[in-house]
């Protein structure tokens, strides 16, 4: 299925990121094997149920919006504030 959403081309590696804009919304969709995370000899099952701390950052150039995920609730800017982040439960 395809809402609009284009490949982002400057990926690295075998990570794969489509991103797409409707008004008012953003999409993103990713696809990282496992390999690339330090996971290369687990498979699904093995990791069904882990949490991992993750956000996803967007900044809007023009207008200077800035939009996360998980808010960092900083007094500034800061993509780094780790506990605020939120879990990523594989199932």
């Amino acid at each position: 299925y395809n809402h609009g959403i284009a490949p982002d081309h400057g990926a690295k590696g075998n990570i794969r990121i489509k991103k797409g804009f409707k008004k008012g919304v953003w999409t993103t969709e990713m696809f990282i094997p496992f390999a690339e995370v330090g996971l290369k000899d687990k498979s699904l099952d093995e990791i069904k149920g882990m949490p991992w701390r993750f956000n996803l950052y967007r900044i809007d150039r023009e207008t200077e919006e800035y939009s996360s995920f998980s808010p960092t609730r900083a007094e500034c800017i800061n993509f780094h504030a780790s506990a605020s982040f939120a879990d990523l439960i594989f199932e």
